[in-house]
């Protein structure tokens, strides 16, 4: 139990911002979750509310509060992020995993667009990106299947 709480209270670390207003980031433990997950659910919503869920495997997260998600064949996300910019990931391993709610911004021009182009085809060369996802994280929650965590809000 005890090791259950402190996993809890590292994950509701928080930060300063330079105003010096508390701000809530993105804790250590889920970026580092994050970047060993390989592929991801991706869901949108279109402005009639139906839902879209696609995996995605090219993803970063930016800075405290940004993840960026790379375009290769979205046809419905990429509306439904024009429609509505309500976006949420899914990411798990084995039964621990975390979902990640946000703002999304689509970009195929731009700093933006030609800061993520760089870094993916780095690692992919042969990558096809027809555009970029900004997400602004707004939540993030626990989806671990325990009494503790199940449902938990993270930030």
């Amino acid at each position: 139990m005890e090791k259950i709480k402190r996993h809890i209270e590292n994950i509701l670390l928080k930060t300063q911002t330079i105003t010096g207003h508390m701000k809530e980031k993105i804790p250590d433990v889920i970026k580092q979750f994050f970047e060993t997950i390989s592929i991801m659910a991706f869901s949108t919503v279109d402005k009639n509310g139906t839902p879209n869920v696609v995996p995605i495997a090219s993803k970063k997260i930016v800075n405290d509060d940004t993840i960026l998600v790379i375009d290769t064949f979205f046809k419905k996300t990429k509306e439904n992020i024009l429609q509505n910019k309500n976006v949420s990931i899914a990411m798990w391993e084995g039964s621990k995993g975390y979902q990640i709610k946000g703002l999304s911004t689509y970009h195929s021009k731009g700093e933006t667009f030609d800061e993520a182009k760089e870094w993916i085809l780095k690692l992919k060369p042969n990558k096809i990106v027809k555009g970029v996802v900004e997400i602004k994280i707004t939540d993030i929650y626990s989806i671990t299947p325990t009494r503790e965590e199940a449902g938990m809000r993270i930030i």
